[in-house]
Protein backbone atom coordinates (compact mmCIF):
# COMPACT_ATOMS: atom_id res chain seq x y z
CA UNK A 1 0.00 0.00 0.00
CA UNK A 2 2.96 2.21 0.76
CA UNK A 3 4.81 1.66 -2.69
CA UNK A 4 0.61 2.44 -4.09
CA UNK A 5 0.82 5.78 -2.45
CA UNK A 6 3.82 6.70 -3.33
CA UNK A 7 3.14 5.85 -6.98
CA UNK A 8 0.07 8.06 -7.07
CA UNK A 9 2.06 11.22 -5.52
CA UNK A 10 4.74 10.95 -7.92
CA UNK A 11 2.42 10.63 -10.70
CA UNK A 12 0.15 13.69 -9.65
CA UNK A 13 2.75 16.02 -10.20
CA UNK A 14 3.04 15.17 -14.03
CA UNK A 15 -0.06 17.33 -14.97
CA UNK A 16 0.81 19.94 -12.24
CA UNK A 17 3.86 21.47 -12.34
CA UNK A 18 3.20 24.74 -10.13
CA UNK A 19 2.53 21.76 -7.11
CA UNK A 20 6.11 20.04 -8.11
CA UNK A 21 7.98 23.08 -7.72
CA UNK A 22 6.24 23.94 -4.38
CA UNK A 23 7.26 21.18 -3.01
CA UNK A 24 10.55 21.35 -3.93
CA UNK A 25 10.79 25.00 -2.29
CA UNK A 26 8.82 23.58 0.82
CA UNK A 27 11.62 20.89 1.36
CA UNK A 28 14.34 23.84 1.01
CA UNK A 29 12.75 25.85 3.44
CA UNK A 30 12.98 23.11 6.28
CA UNK A 31 16.75 23.77 6.18
CA UNK A 32 16.36 27.66 5.44
CA UNK A 33 13.53 30.38 4.82
CA UNK A 34 16.67 32.97 3.38
CA UNK A 35 17.41 30.03 0.73
CA UNK A 36 14.06 29.43 -0.06
CA UNK A 37 13.54 32.86 -1.06
CA UNK A 38 16.64 33.57 -3.70
CA UNK A 39 15.85 30.03 -4.90
CA UNK A 40 12.06 30.59 -5.42
CA UNK A 41 13.34 33.99 -7.29
CA UNK A 42 15.73 32.32 -9.75
CA UNK A 43 13.31 29.53 -10.53
CA UNK A 44 10.79 32.60 -11.51
CA UNK A 45 13.29 34.44 -13.05
CA UNK A 46 14.20 31.24 -15.22
CA UNK A 47 10.78 30.33 -16.38
CA UNK A 48 10.08 34.38 -17.14
CA UNK A 49 13.07 34.67 -19.16
CA UNK A 50 12.24 31.51 -20.88
CA UNK A 51 8.88 30.70 -21.29
CA UNK A 52 7.54 33.73 -20.43
CA UNK A 53 5.31 32.42 -17.99
CA UNK A 54 4.37 32.33 -14.02
CA UNK A 55 5.26 29.21 -12.10
CA UNK A 56 1.32 28.30 -12.17
CA UNK A 57 1.10 28.18 -15.57
CA UNK A 58 3.80 25.73 -16.36
CA UNK A 59 3.16 22.92 -18.22
CA UNK A 60 5.36 19.60 -18.37
CA UNK A 61 6.29 20.68 -22.20
CA UNK A 62 7.69 23.58 -20.36
CA UNK A 63 10.48 21.95 -18.69
CA UNK A 64 12.05 20.56 -21.75
CA UNK A 65 15.42 22.30 -22.51
CA UNK A 66 18.66 21.58 -24.21
CA UNK A 67 22.02 21.86 -22.80
CA UNK A 68 22.73 24.82 -25.60
CA UNK A 69 19.44 26.72 -24.47
CA UNK A 70 20.60 26.48 -20.42
CA UNK A 71 24.55 28.11 -21.46
CA UNK A 72 22.54 30.83 -23.51
CA UNK A 73 20.54 31.53 -20.63
CA UNK A 74 23.39 31.76 -18.47
CA UNK A 75 25.47 33.88 -20.59
CA UNK A 76 22.93 36.29 -20.69
CA UNK A 77 23.07 37.33 -17.34
CA UNK A 78 26.75 38.03 -17.68
CA UNK A 79 27.81 41.61 -16.99
CA UNK A 80 23.99 42.11 -15.97
CA UNK A 81 24.70 40.35 -12.12
CA UNK A 82 27.63 39.49 -10.46
CA UNK A 83 29.14 35.90 -11.21
CA UNK A 84 28.74 34.69 -7.64
CA UNK A 85 24.95 35.48 -8.47
CA UNK A 86 24.64 33.82 -11.65
CA UNK A 87 25.91 30.47 -10.29
CA UNK A 88 23.76 30.60 -7.07
CA UNK A 89 20.69 31.09 -9.55
CA UNK A 90 21.67 28.21 -12.09
CA UNK A 91 22.19 26.14 -8.86
CA UNK A 92 18.66 26.43 -7.63
CA UNK A 93 17.49 25.70 -10.60
CA UNK A 94 19.95 22.64 -11.04
CA UNK A 95 18.57 21.39 -7.76
CA UNK A 96 14.49 21.92 -8.75
CA UNK A 97 15.08 20.06 -11.76
CA UNK A 98 17.02 17.10 -9.95
CA UNK A 99 13.99 17.03 -7.45
CA UNK A 100 11.33 16.90 -10.59
CA UNK A 101 13.73 14.16 -11.67
CA UNK A 102 13.29 12.37 -8.69
CA UNK A 103 9.62 12.91 -8.90
CA UNK A 104 9.41 10.65 -11.96
CA UNK A 105 8.93 13.88 -13.91
CA UNK A 106 10.14 13.41 -17.19
CA UNK A 107 13.19 16.05 -17.41
CA UNK A 108 16.77 16.31 -18.33
CA UNK A 109 18.04 18.05 -15.42
CA UNK A 110 22.15 17.26 -17.08
CA UNK A 111 21.42 19.65 -19.32
CA UNK A 112 21.90 22.24 -16.09
CA UNK A 113 25.60 21.08 -15.27
CA UNK A 114 27.01 24.06 -16.82
CA UNK A 115 30.14 25.12 -15.88
CA UNK A 116 30.31 27.42 -13.23
CA UNK A 117 31.69 30.61 -13.85
CA UNK A 118 34.55 32.35 -11.44
CA UNK A 119 33.75 34.20 -8.60
CA UNK A 120 36.34 36.61 -9.05
CA UNK A 121 34.21 39.87 -8.69
CA UNK A 122 32.73 39.30 -5.08
CA UNK A 123 33.75 43.30 -4.73
CA UNK A 124 33.52 44.37 -8.26
CA UNK A 125 31.37 47.77 -7.55
CA UNK A 126 32.27 51.23 -7.83
CA UNK A 127 31.16 54.14 -5.78
CA UNK A 128 28.88 56.39 -6.21
CA UNK A 129 29.24 59.90 -5.29
CA UNK A 130 26.78 61.89 -3.79
CA UNK A 131 25.55 63.66 -6.56
CA UNK A 132 25.54 60.38 -8.68
CA UNK A 133 23.35 59.28 -5.61
CA UNK A 134 20.39 62.30 -6.12
CA UNK A 135 20.33 62.06 -9.70
CA UNK A 136 19.50 58.50 -9.21
CA UNK A 137 16.97 59.02 -6.77
CA UNK A 138 15.33 61.96 -9.20
CA UNK A 139 15.17 59.42 -12.41
CA UNK A 140 13.98 56.77 -10.39
CA UNK A 141 11.40 58.71 -8.70
CA UNK A 142 9.73 59.14 -12.03
CA UNK A 143 8.95 55.04 -12.84
CA UNK A 144 6.76 52.93 -11.59
CA UNK A 145 6.74 52.36 -8.03
CA UNK A 146 9.19 55.43 -8.25
CA UNK A 147 8.86 56.56 -4.58
CA UNK A 148 9.24 53.11 -2.67
CA UNK A 149 12.16 52.62 -5.19
CA UNK A 150 13.90 55.72 -4.23
CA UNK A 151 13.36 55.43 -0.23
CA UNK A 152 14.90 52.43 -1.04
CA UNK A 153 17.75 53.95 -2.62
CA UNK A 154 17.81 56.67 0.69
CA UNK A 155 17.35 54.08 3.29
CA UNK A 156 20.64 52.30 1.50
CA UNK A 157 23.12 55.05 1.41
CA UNK A 158 22.12 56.41 4.91
CA UNK A 159 22.59 52.81 6.90
CA UNK A 160 25.05 51.17 4.61
CA UNK A 161 22.65 48.18 4.98
CA UNK A 162 23.14 45.38 2.53
CA UNK A 163 20.48 45.00 0.11
CA UNK A 164 19.01 41.39 0.93
CA UNK A 165 18.76 43.30 4.92
CA UNK A 166 17.05 45.75 3.26
CA UNK A 167 14.33 43.83 1.45
CA UNK A 168 13.54 41.99 4.44
CA UNK A 169 13.48 45.08 6.82
CA UNK A 170 10.11 45.76 8.68
CA UNK A 171 8.49 48.75 10.18
CA UNK A 172 9.30 47.29 13.66
CA UNK A 173 12.66 47.48 12.85
CA UNK A 174 12.12 51.32 12.52
CA UNK A 175 11.59 53.33 15.36
CA UNK A 176 12.71 56.35 17.74
CA UNK A 177 15.59 55.63 20.53
CA UNK A 178 15.14 58.78 22.93
CA UNK A 179 15.55 60.97 20.53
CA UNK A 180 17.04 59.51 17.69
CA UNK A 181 15.51 57.79 14.80
CA UNK A 182 17.01 54.19 14.71
CA UNK A 183 17.05 51.15 12.89
CA UNK A 184 17.83 47.66 14.18
CA UNK A 185 18.31 45.04 11.98
CA UNK A 186 19.85 41.46 12.29
CA UNK A 187 22.66 41.02 10.05
CA UNK A 188 25.73 38.47 9.49
CA UNK A 189 26.17 35.97 12.04
CA UNK A 190 23.09 36.41 13.79
CA UNK A 191 24.57 39.86 14.74
CA UNK A 192 22.36 43.19 15.55
CA UNK A 193 23.23 46.08 13.88
CA UNK A 194 21.89 49.72 15.23
CA UNK A 195 21.74 52.43 12.26
CA UNK A 196 21.31 56.10 13.09
CA UNK A 197 19.25 58.06 10.25
CA UNK A 198 18.49 61.38 9.89
CA UNK A 199 15.04 62.84 11.43
CA UNK A 200 13.59 63.96 7.81
CA UNK A 201 14.18 59.85 6.58
CA UNK A 202 12.40 58.91 9.57
CA UNK A 203 9.74 61.24 9.07
CA UNK A 204 9.47 60.07 5.23
CA UNK A 205 9.71 56.33 6.59
CA UNK A 206 7.00 57.09 8.62
CA UNK A 207 4.47 58.73 6.51
CA UNK A 208 4.85 56.28 3.71
CA UNK A 209 3.88 53.63 6.65
CA UNK A 210 0.69 55.31 6.52
CA UNK A 211 -0.27 54.95 3.01
CA UNK A 212 0.96 51.44 2.71
CA UNK A 213 -0.99 48.09 4.57
CA UNK A 214 2.19 45.36 4.95
CA UNK A 215 4.37 44.38 7.80
CA UNK A 216 7.53 44.76 5.62
CA UNK A 217 8.88 48.39 4.33
CA UNK A 218 9.76 47.16 0.87
CA UNK A 219 7.37 45.65 -1.42
CA UNK A 220 10.28 44.93 -3.58
CA UNK A 221 12.25 42.04 -5.37
CA UNK A 222 15.33 41.32 -5.63
CA UNK A 223 14.54 41.27 -9.85
CA UNK A 224 12.86 44.66 -9.17
CA UNK A 225 16.02 46.10 -7.75
CA UNK A 226 18.16 44.68 -10.43
CA UNK A 227 15.96 46.71 -13.40
CA UNK A 228 15.87 49.39 -11.48
CA UNK A 229 19.89 49.51 -11.27
CA UNK A 230 20.22 48.76 -15.36
CA UNK A 231 17.44 51.62 -15.85
CA UNK A 232 20.08 54.38 -13.63
CA UNK A 233 22.89 52.45 -15.54
CA UNK A 234 20.99 53.52 -18.63
CA UNK A 235 20.46 57.14 -17.88
CA UNK A 236 23.80 57.90 -16.28
CA UNK A 237 27.48 57.74 -18.07
CA UNK A 238 29.50 56.28 -15.24
CA UNK A 239 32.29 55.73 -17.51
CA UNK A 240 33.96 52.35 -16.72
CA UNK A 241 32.65 52.01 -13.48
CA UNK A 242 30.77 48.95 -12.13
CA UNK A 243 28.05 50.60 -10.77
CA UNK A 244 25.32 47.98 -9.05
CA UNK A 245 23.58 48.28 -5.78
CA UNK A 246 26.43 48.28 -3.51
CA UNK A 247 27.69 51.23 -4.66
CA UNK A 248 24.73 53.10 -2.49
CA UNK A 249 26.29 51.48 0.54
CA UNK A 250 29.56 52.53 -0.51
CA UNK A 251 28.97 55.98 -1.28
CA UNK A 252 27.55 55.83 1.89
Amino acid sequence: MQAVKQVVEISKYQNNVFEAITSFLNSVSVESEHTRTTYESAIKDFFKNTRDKELKFLTVDDLSFTYYEIELYRNSMIGKYKNSTINTKMIAVKKMYDKLARYGIDVNASAFDVQKLKEHDTNSYDMLTIEEVNKSIDIINKTTNGYEKSLLIKVAFSTALRQNVLLKLKWSDIYMQGETPTIKTLGKGNKWSIKKIDLGLYNELIDYKSKVSRDNVFSLSSSTVQRMMDKINNSIDFGDRNITFHSFKKAS
